[in-house]
């Protein structure tokens, strides 16, 4: 305990509070200093952190004021303080203690629990200092003379007490009272033969006890019988005693039956309405699957709508590809017929002027037109119509470069035009395989759904 100074503990000159030492670690400094309880000298080492912190401080306050520990007490020479109950009650009942008794059972400050104060230890130790005292004449004699007491039960005579005896005799006392009270009064017992004012002092319990000093407590008790009522934790009469136990009647019994059945009916009733609580949620579950499947094929049917629906926006779109496709290889055909044409009128107007058969090619005619313009030196007009036909060559050949280049656009459409006819003839199988499917899918969910 020499680490310790009250309040902080020093190791090696540095200070450590409470706060900062585990419960487990001081629970070690209680082993190895022989720190136990003050109340009974037992173990500190399964107590809560806030205990061993009072012990601690309770044992180093003992220490500094040179006292001994409560363990310390050799229990084999020493024997237990007798009580005597007469003077006991003496005090108890006193003007001095009868404000303190009625406060008895007051909860603990924060401060009194921090010094390892019990409940009421203080109002032990001021009745243990009363009992204590010598030459006080309300405690040395009996306050009332119906029993004849004598010899060492005389209230005169008493050894020293500690609180922990006064606490022990007191709880002892009244309980021992208070099933004699409780007996008496469900007896019926009533003695015509003892006084009225004897019977009201207390001795009406004589055939409930043979110890005297019951009888002298319950005297006091009848003459206080509110300061009673606080010191024994008496109840109403309708429930039971602290300690004391009240015999049941009928009307009790029935009471307690009643009360028995009316918690049964409301178990009852609880149960039926969990049952009722289960049964409707159940049938909301039911309905909530139910609308989830519902739900579910309502998300596949808009799921092929939608593949529908591109579908046919994509077959749209081809459509108007198509069209423009045809209309463009009608106007090629239109304007491919009208250059044959004008082809045609080119190449015979060609012959004729050309004097040559019309088996000759066009590069043959130049040859010729120019070996004969070698052969005319001089001649205009053999050379004029030389001119026209080589501008007629010129143009046939034109119209044909034309014809040659519509016919390549038209090639390319037709072309366009026929590998998209069997793409259509692919994706209306596919469209058809995926329609039989989906019925085939649905007709089975509905059959499960039946089922």
């Amino acid at each position: 305990m020499d680490d310790f100074d009250g309040t902080v503990f020093k190791v090696n000159n540095v200070e450590y509070t409470f706060k900062n030492i585990t419960a487990q670690v001081l629970r070690k400094f209680c082993v190895k200093n022989n720190v136990k309880k003050t109340d009974g000298g037992g173990s500190l080492r399964k107590e809560p952190k806030r205990v061993v912190e009072q012990e601690i401080k309770m044992m180093k306050t003992r220490i500094n004021n040179g006292e001994s520990h409560p363990w310390d007490v050799d229990v084999t020479t020493e024997k237990k303080a007798w009580v005597n109950q007469f003077r006991l009650a003496n005090v108890i009942f006193s003007d001095e203690l009868k404000e303190d008794m009625n406060g008895r059972g007051t909860c603990l400050t924060k401060e009194e629990l921090d010094l390892g104060l019990k409940t009421d230890q203080k109002l032990y130790q001021k009745i243990a200092d009363e009992y204590n005292k010598k030459d006080v004449p309300d405690y040395d004699n009996l306050q009332y003379t119906y029993l004849d007491v004598q010899g060492r039960n005389v209230p005169s005579n008493f050894d020293p007490i500690t609180w922990n005896d006064v606490k022990t005799s007191f709880k002892t006392v009244v309980a021992e009272l208070e099933k004699c009270r409780n007996n008496f009064e469900t007896s019926g017992t009533n003695d015509s033969d003892v006084e009225e004012e004897i019977e009201h002092g207390g001795l009406k319990l004589r055939s409930f006890t043979n110890k005297q000093y019951i009888l002298y407590w319950n005297m006091f008790a009848e003459d206080n019988p509110d300061l009673f009522k606080n010191m024994s934790g008496e109840l109403a009469p309708d429930v039971f005693n602290e300690t004391g136990s009240v015999a049941t009647s009928s009307s009790k019994k029935k009471k307690r039956k009643d009360d028995v059945a009316e918690v049964l009916n409301v178990s009852n009733d609880l149960d039926k309405r969990r049952l009722e609580l289960e049964e409707k949620k159940h049938e909301m579950d039911m309905e909530r699957r139910v609308m989830d499947e519902k739900k579910h094929a309502m998300d596949m049917e808009r799921h092929e709508i939608d593949k529908k629906r591109l579908r046919l926006e994509t077959e749209r779109h081809r459509s108007h590809q198509q069209r423009t496709h045809i209309d463009t290889v009608t106007k090629l055909n239109t304007e491919r017929i009208k250059l044959e044409q004008q082809r045609d009128g080119y190449k015979k107007q060609l012959y004729s002027k050309a004097e040559v058969h019309e088996d000759l090619d066009r590069k043959t005619i130049k040859r010729l037109l120019r070996e004969r313009r070698n052969r005319n030196n001089g001649d205009n007009d053999d050379d004029d119509d030389d001119d026209s036909v080589t501008s007629l060559i010129d143009h046939v050949n034109d119209v044909e470069e034309r014809l040659h280049s519509i016919s390549k656009m038209i090639v390319t459409s037709a072309t366009w035009l026929d590998n998209h006819r069997e793409d259509n003839d692919n994706d209306n199988n596919d469209n058809n395989n995926n329609d039989n499917n989906v019925n085939t899918s649905t007709g089975g969910n509905g059959n499960e759904a039946i089922a």
